[in-house]
């Protein structure tokens, strides 16, 4: 039976859990699936999680059909240097997510909404915390060489996504045993970790029907920086404890790789690839790590590459410079920086952006019912070439 709640109409502010009307409920020790609230529970899992700066690590659950539940990773920063993960001005990471808060309870929006027309709807949620820059992959430290604010209290860069991700994920498998469908899905930055996080997923449970999408992978086609993020975070070391998928990895393997390993080793499954040709978030990583040439090349390449490699690989390419965002939401980005959070500054478009007549989620609800409409692209991607199926629900404003 779904569990209702009363939304709350307008605009949604500067909590997140204000579009439910409520903060979630906090657990400072990881309780059962029958102890949480019918809303979103904020867990503090303890252990071996942390943030970037030792910060307490916390996820998200929203309880509804046990049989059918939504892991998202969400993004909102990468980073892999003192400098980078600082609070300097010039940090990657200045007002992005180096702490899990209340405000990063998901939103009445996207595939979180509470509409029929969702195709999650009467899904459970699992909502994974990001708060270490390292794309969920990541299990070491950094000694922090970027000058100390006074009120930071961490030499060390703590690369820990991997520990905090599984905490999450070990609490929902030994808390609900009834999973049959699982579908994992993640933006932005989020989305890098996530075929990983597939094949670990149906290593250790086989027998679930398993679905992914996943945003920006492929987008940032630049080598010769991301093998060395990959090292920064001791990502080898996580994945060595998976040899099927690691001995997928090429030599000299960079972040698009981490689909390719995923995809080669679990040939049965179908991945996904959710972007736009000229996303303004990814040319602005792409400046940042000097590279000048249009973003729409370096995407491309990416998918070419991507393509080459995998045949189980689906993509949905739209015009324009908005920014996808696989968790639902599709909006334009109004501000560089990743001072969002990762989080919708317009419109909830997710039902409202198409190619050829096919809305972003009906191409996701062909995907979960098993009838996927394969690669879709715009006619002309030197150029805006979206269409606009209607705004829904509501306007987003920018918290």
């Amino acid at each position: 039976m779904k569990l209702k709640f009363n939304p709350i109409l307008g605009l949604i502010f500067i909590h997140l859990s204000f579009a439910y009307g409520q903060a979630p409920e906090r657990f400072d020790v990881s309780p059962a699936w029958e102890d949480l609230t019918s809303d979103w529970n904020m867990i503090y899992p303890g252990d071996d999680t942390q943030c970037i700066y030792q910060d307490p690590y916390a996820f998200f659950v929203k309880p509804d059909n046990p049989e059918k539940v939504v892991i998202s990773f969400p993004g909102g920063g990468t980073c892999w240097s003192g400098l980078t993960c600082s609070n300097e001005p010039t940090g990657r990471l200045d007002m992005g997510p180096k702490t899990v808060t209340v405000e990063d309870t998901p939103i009445n929006a996207g595939i979180f909404l509470d509409d029929p027309k969702n195709p999650f709807y009467e899904y459970s949620h699992l909502h994974v915390g990001y708060c270490t820059g390292d794309m969920h992959v990541g299990d070491g430290t950094l000694s922090n060489d970027s000058p100390l604010p006074e009120n930071q209290y961490s030499e060390l860069l703590h690369f820990n996504g991997y520990n905090n991700a599984m905490s999450a994920i070990d609490w929902l498998f030994q808390n609900n045993n009834q999973i049959k469908t699982l579908v994992i899905s993640g933006s932005t930055s989020g989305s890098y970790g996530t075929p990983f996080y597939v094949h670990l997923i149906k290593e250790r449970f086989p027998e679930l029907e398993i679905f992914h999408l996943g945003d920006g992978i492929g987008a940032i086609q630049i080598p010769e920086h991301t093998r060395g993020w990959l090292q920064v975070w001791n990502a080898e070391q996580v994945f060595l404890n998976y040899p099927e998928f690691f001995n997928q990895l090429p030599n000299n393997y960079h972040l698009n790789d981490i689909m390719v390993a995923a995809g080669k080793a679990n040939p049965e499954l179908t991945f996904t690839q959710i972007i736009s040709s000229h996303d303004r978030v990814f040319a602005e990583m792409a400046s940042y790590l000097g590279r000048e040439e249009p973003v729409n090349d370096i995407i491309l390449d990416g998918q070419t590459y991507l393509k080459s490699n995998l045949e189980n690989l689906d993509t949905f390419t739209l015009g324009g410079d908005s920014h996808v965002n696989a968790l639902g939401y599709y909006f334009s980005v109004n501000n560089p920086g990743n001072g969002n959070r990762g989080l919708p500054f317009t419109y909830d478009r997710f039902y409202g952006l198409g190619i050829g007549g096919i809305s972003f989620s009906q191409w996701i609800q062909s995907i979960v019912e098993g009838t996927p409409l394969g690669s879709l692209s715009c006619n002309d991607c030197s150029a805006p070439d979206v269409q606009e199926l209607g705004r829904y629900p509501l306007p987003i404003e920018a918290p």
